[in-house]
């Protein structure tokens, strides 16, 4: 019976499976809008749906929510309501039928047997007189003085979405208003007349008239009030009346669609009338490229309008416009959008899901945001309200839950700003019993690995509930982290191993099953280790002629090894010939071709077949295909023919043989040349159209050209055609003013003025002779200008007033006259800021630094050298901005920046005024690499340390934004010093204690103020060598009292002893000689020698003030002490001393220091040390804070 289910399987599937044809349900032609003006007798509309086989369109046309009928509605009858063509007649005037305007919505709605879609919405719009506002509803009067600019306001209401035209009338004699041909009079886009100066014959009436351009018959126009300009004279005369050019109307921004054309607008104002010019700015290189009339770029009314025409993304930017005259020029800034042309990324089709599913259906279109989507089934908007129908919040992807009653045709319609439109197909909910899609195969191999399934196709609508067993216990999927059921009724195995094989049963049912029916297949499962392809083709193009290896590496089960089979096809051809050459040995099969070429191009694929012994008739196949394109740049057109028309034109005609592409299509043409002036062959025009094969040049005057056409496709550029050679002898004014002018100021003498300009090329001189003329004038006067000839690209102008600002005009000379282009400049006779800022600012982001480079300020924008440059990162989130401050450059290494993170990089110049502005902001992402380094403190030397200062050096990788020095006691808080320079790689740390333990340790300092300190290195201060402060006891006046006292005593005692000896020689006895007393050597106290021993080197101790006990009892320096000194200076028996003051050792072994205290600043607590000098902690560097003392007594 297994065939027979099997059979009835594959029957229901063949008539029930699920609908996924790709078919669209869209329309060919949308009705448009019709416009009526007076003289229509009907109005008639026609809508179209893409053919699709087998299916046949009806048509029914719908007002708002009613189908139409040939019932009337109001005035108007409808003839062809039922087809794709609609006709509205009157039943009296076709201006009577009230169902026109934009309340009224047609739409065409075609249906097929699946359902109905329906199409854009279309409106009849008839032209009624507009309302005109303010002074151009009424008769009005308006005096201005000649020579003034004016404007003139038409203030119209528009028809609501009919094209319109502005035309301008003189009142007395009915005569059109003509702009003029050098800009003087300029009708704006927004319809107003635009005066840049006044005549007194521009007094009269005026008055617009507003005409729809639709329908394209029509010839009525509404007219607004009179406008009666009146002019006075002026009261000034000649160049006195004369002012500089500014804007009486600018676009400022225009947005554009990709295709269509944009008009950028600049009307100057000023006397002389200004004239107009355009050049495409780039903020990156801060130059502007001049625009030149062609079929890309049309000017219209004196150039005050520019028309970009067949736009593409590329043309976004900034245009500039510059209104020039003799008292100087001015510019202004358009930017221009271009938007994409709407077009779809996903959108739906047909498709199917069972009942109770969830779907979502496709629908993501590409274009002018704000993109709205709208949803219709069965040509009836899709309400939302539903809680079962949610539209994504990034695109139009309809998500529908719980599947019921929702089979139709459903409609996705896309809109943005310029366009609209719509995908349909019809969406089916099956509804069926559980069955088998597919037959169950009775052996089955999975493989070992992540994971693997056991095939049971069952499904159903609802979804049907699946029992699945191993080896006659049934598997708990509840919870399981091994195995799932997948919708397709298959059985996902995870983490698969060799125990995973054995015996599998699958059973499933619904509620359309009949009860405790179920279907229900086996298979035995048979696990392999991993056999399939590694690495295969893939698709990639190679040059012609390269010998070419295309890898093909397999694994197996080691049980299969030896029945591994591999085939190489090319577009389902075996390879065969001695260009290929395949590798057969396990597991490398790779096949390379030698000496390739464009016809060995094509779809490879490599299929390994693995021969499964252990199931007859069972194998493992896998295989991997690649398109492999062998190609070459094009070969060289050839020119066929070069001739100069004209003054003005120049044909040129080449050839390109088809199949010359070389596998890859061509892109464009390229016109190249050189000229007899400048050697470099140079891109003269690109033409994207490549089935072009002539065009027309406008060659320059007085120049010979050299001409040729290369062809351009993926791989690269051809080489280049032959030369033609074409000379014009032609000669002209110069059609170019010089570029780059700039004054430089001689700080030396501020009566020299540098005139500075990058000159025209020979290409530009368009005749023999060319020269320039300056001219000059204090800003500040009406002065005229004061002319001089150059001949080279600079001039010094001497006798200036210092201090003043200075217009400059120059303009280009040759033999035929003067330019009509010039170039201004304002300088002064001394130095100012920099006016520009660096420019092209690129940053490479690596693993170990981040380096900014940049081009510097331009000359002409300097106002003075450029010292140095501030290089400023910022950080937008969370906020945080730092600056290092460079000499002048044009790139910096930069380490620790933070992580993935979004940071902007902006640098100025700045010369010996101040800074100039910074650049526009360039965004960069840094990687996932912290380039943050510590600095690594190297032990200083012996020489490196003294009493009071230590000498550090470092070495680390790479540099911070700066270094900060710290040092301490121990166990006490941090001090900082003065911050260094990132270039620093050594420290001196001054004023500190001798004899002190220190810790010192250096930070690198990165963005956002991040530390990484150094390691910590403690050192000892050498003991005091230098001069101590000397305490009151050792002061010389003290000693000298002290000799004098000591002096009177032994005379005292002499005398008493004397006394004594003649007592007791009276009485008879002999008394020995008295020793003389001791010389007394009256001399300074620091050539003074003393008489004493040196004192014993004490322990440091701190005495408090007033406690003289201390000295009077334990002092070092009492007699008995001395006296008790081993080998030693003692007392005679007399009392004197033996030795005398002055010994030489004292010097020698004195502790104490000669030279005088320094007192550094920043002390914050003093301690005496047993040499009784003072000293303080000294903050390292100039820090300067408040001294504290203590006082030893």
């Amino acid at each position: 019976m297994d065939w027979r289910r099997s059979l009835i399987a594959l029957i229901l599937c063949t008539f029930l499976s699920g609908y996924h044809a790709q078919e669209f349900y869209d329309f060919t032609e949308h009705p448009a809008n019709v416009y009526i003006a007076g003289s229509e007798s009907e109005v008639k509309m026609s809508c179209n749906a893409a053919p699709m086989q087998n299916r046949v369109w009806t048509y029914r046309w719908r007002l708002n929510n009613g189908y139409l009928s040939n019932q009337a509605i109001g005035n108007a009858i409808f003839v062809g309501y039922d087809t794709n063509a609609l006709t509205i007649r009157p039943q009296t005037s076709i201006h009577d039928v009230t169902i026109f305007g934009t309340n009224n919505n047609f739409t065409c709605v075609a249906t097929n047997n699946h359902g109905p879609i329906t199409s854009n919405i279309a409106r009849v719009l008839r032209i009624g007189k507009p309302y005109f506002q303010g002074n151009g509803l009424v008769n009005i009067q308006s005096t201005v003085v000649a020579g003034q600019p004016a404007v003139i306001r038409c203030r119209y209401t528009a028809f609501p979405e009919i094209p319109i035209s502005i035309l301008w009338y003189y009142t007395n004699n009915g005569i059109l208003l003509t702009t003029s041909a050098d800009g003087r009079v300029a009708i704006g886009i927004d319809g107003s007349v635009y005066i840049a100066n006044l005549l007194v014959g521009d007094a009269a009436p005026y008055r617009c008239a507003v005409r729809p351009d639709e329908p394209s018959n029509t010839n009525v126009a509404y007219y607004s009030g009179n406008t009666t300009l009146n002019v006075t004279p002026r009261s000034c005369t000649g160049t006195l009346c004369d002012f500089g050019p500014q804007f009486h109307r600018t676009s400022a921004n225009v947005r554009g669609r990709v295709g269509l054309s944009a008009t950028l607008e600049c009307i100057g104002r000023g006397r002389p009338t200004p004239a107009i010019s355009w050049c495409s700015y780039n903020p990156n290189t801060q130059l502007c490229s001049n625009i030149q009339a062609s079929s890309k770029y049309t000017f219209n009314q004196a150039s005050t309008r520019l028309t970009i025409n067949n736009l593409i993304i590329q043309d976004a930017g900034i245009y500039r416009c510059t209104a020039r005259s003799s008292r100087g020029s001015v510019y202004a800034s358009n930017n221009l959008q271009v938007d994409p042309i709407l077009t779809w990324v996903t959108r739906f089709t047909s498709m199917s899901a069972s009942v109770e599913d969830t779907v979502t259906l496709p629908c993501d279109a590409y274009g002018s945001p704000p993109l709205t989507y709208t949803w219709y089934k069965q040509a009836i908007l899709l309400p939302m309200t539903n809680s079962r129908f949610s539209m994504s919040s990034t695109n139009g992807n309809l998500t529908i839950r719980n599947l019921n009653n929702d089979t139709g045709i459903y409609q996705c319609v896309v809109q943005d700003r310029y366009n609209k439109i719509a995908s349909g197909g019809f969406f089916e909910v099956k509804v069926f019993a559980a069955r088998f899609t597919a037959q169950m195969p009775k052996q089955q191999i999975i493989q070992v690995g992540p994971s693997a399934q056991v095939k049971c196709p069952i499904d159903g609508g609802p979804k049907p509930t699946i029992t699945y067993f191993f080896n006659g216990n049934q598997i708990n999927l509840l919870g399981s982290n091994k195995y799932q059921s997948l919708r397709t009724g298959n059985l996902l195995i995870k983490n698969v191993i060799a125990a995973d094989g054995g015996n599998y049963t699958c059973r499933g049912r619904n509620r359309i099953n009949p009860s405790n029916q179920y279907v229900s297949g086996w298979a035995t499962v048979y696990v392999y280790a991993a056999t399939r392809i590694l690495t295969g083709p893939t698709t990639r193009d190679f040059r012609i002629g390269s010998t070419v290896t295309i890898p093909c590496n397999v694994t197996a089960d080691p049980r299969i090894i030896n029945a591994v089979t591999v085939r190489w096809e090319k577009d389902g051809q075996s390879l065969q010939g001695p260009k290929y050459l395949i590798r057969n040995s396990y597991p490398d099969y790779s096949l390379t071709i030698n000496n390739a070429q464009i016809q060995e191009s094509g779809n490879y694929t490599c299929t390994m077949t693995a021969v499964i012994a252990q199931v007859p008739g069972q194998s493992i196949v896998d295989s991997k295909t690649g398109v492999i394109n062998f190609n070459a740049i094009p070969a060289a057109p050839r020119l066929i023919y070069a001739k100069l028309v004209n003054s003005s034109h120049l044909f040129l005609n080449w050839s390109f043989t088809a199949g010359n592409e070389n596998n890859s299509p061509l892109t464009k043409f390229v016109i190249q040349f050189k000229s007899n002036y400048i050697s470099t062959i140079r891109t003269l025009l690109e033409l994207s159209n490549t089935n072009q094969r002539s065009v027309i040049i406008t060659p320059s005057p007085y120049m010979t050209y050299f001409l040729y056409v290369a062809a351009e496709n993926g791989v690269g550029l051809s080489q280049r055609s032959n030369e033609w050679e074409i000379n014009n002898p032609n000669t002209a004014v110069p059609s170019d003013a010089p570029t780059n002018l700039y004054s430089v100021a001689d700080l030396s003498d501020l009566t020299k003025l540098t005139v500075v300009w990058t000159p025209l090329t020979g290409e530009q001189a368009n005749a023999p002779g060319l020269r320039y003329i300056l001219r000059y004038r204090e800003s500040s006067t009406v002065n005229v200008y004061r002319p001089i000839e150059v001949n080279s690209a600079n001039y010094t102008i001497t006798g200036l007033t210092p201090r003043v600002r200075y217009d400059f005009n120059l303009r280009a000379l040759n033999n035929v006259g003067p330019s009509e282009t010039f170039i201004d400049h304002i300088g002064c006779t001394c130095q100012e800021i920099p006016e520009g800022s660096p420019f092209n600012i690129t940053v490479q982001v690596t693993n170990t630094y981040t380096i900014i480079s940049w081009v510097q300020v331009p000359l002409h924008l300097q106002r003075g050298p450029i010292k140095t440059n501030t290089v400023r990162i910022t950080r937008l989130t969370p906020f945080a901005r730092d600056t290092i401050t460079m000499n002048a450059g044009t790139s910096i290494t930069l380490y620790g920046l933070p992580i993935n993170t979004n940071l902007t990089v902006a640098i100025n110049g700045i010369n010996s005024v101040g800074e100039g502005p910074y650049s526009l902001d360039k965004s960069f992402r840094t990687n996932g690499f912290d380039t943050a380094h510590a600095p690594t403190l190297a032990n200083p030397l012996d020489a490196d340390i003294t009493n009071i200062t230590v000498r550090f050096q470092w070495t680390i990788s790479g540099q911070p934004f700066y270094y900060q020095p710290q040092y301490r006691l121990a166990n006490q808080v941090w001090k900082s010093g003065n911050n260094l320079t990132r270039q620093s790689t050594s420290v001196i740390f001054t004023g500190l204690l001798a004899n002190t333990a220190y810790q010192f340790k250096v930070n690198a300092i990165y963005f956002g103020g991040r530390n990484v300190s150094s390691n910590i290195l403690a050192v000892q201060t050498k003991n005091a060598t230098g001069r101590q402060v000397t305490p009151w006891y050792q002061q010389a006046w003290f000693i000298i009292i002290i000799v004098i006292a000591g002096l009177a005593l032994v005379i005292v005692i002499v005398v008493i002893l004397c006394k004594g000896r003649k007592r007791a020689g009276l009485k008879g006895e002999k008394n020995p000689p008295i020793p003389p007393p001791p010389e007394v050597i009256h001399e300074e106290y620091d050539t003074l020698k003393a008489s004493r021993p040196p004192l014993p080197h004490p322990q440091t101790e701190t005495i408090p003030q007033g406690d003289e006990n201390l000295l009077d009892n334990e002092s070092i320096d009492s007699l008995e002490q001395y006296a008790d000194l081993p080998g030693l200076s003692k007392f005679n028996e007399d009392g004197s001393f033996i030795g005398e003051y002055g010994d030489k050792d004292f010097d020698k072994h004195s502790q104490y220091n000669r030279d005088s205290v320094v007192e550094p600043a920043g002390s914050h607590y003093g301690t005496v040390r047993d040499d009784a000098s003072y000293h303080t902690n000294h903050n390292t560097i100039d820090m300067n804070n408040s001294t504290t003392f203590s006082t030893f007594v």
